[in-house]
């Protein structure tokens, strides 16, 4: 198994505090901020808060016992056997790019609570 550097930023007082659905919703709203940022500037600061979102999600999960290193190989395994690496355009999302947008809003409307 290849080296990774599993984590960038410092742990933060929500690893010990989160449950992994908590951090989801966290996880999502750092997203809804970053579609809803501006400028560039402020686009490429809520991208780095959603990135120590989901690092703090991993750090909650592998506390709840994931193994970061063993899922990041398989994913990555998972991802290089379907040619997802080193491949442009719409292609990379699946069949086509309308049918992960599809299956993305699919995902969004079976976990509203309404």
């Amino acid at each position: 198994m290849r080296e990774i550097n599993k984590y960038i930023f410092p742990e933060i007082c929500f690893v010990k505090e989160n449950t992994i659905d908590q951090q989801l919703v966290h996880v999502l709203s750092e997203v809804i901020e970053v579609m809803q940022a501006k400028t560039k500037e402020h686009k490429f600061e809520e991208i780095t808060d959603l990135r120590h979102s989901i690092e703090t999600l991993v750090r909650i999960a592998e506390r709840k016992g994931m193994d970061v290193e063993n899922e990041t190989e398989r994913v990555v395994e998972k991802n290089a056997d379907r040619g997802r690496y080193g491949i442009n355009g719409r292609q990379c999302f699946g069949k086509t790019f309308d049918e992960f947008i599809e299956k993305t809003r699919c995902f969004i409307k079976s976990t509203r609570r309404d």
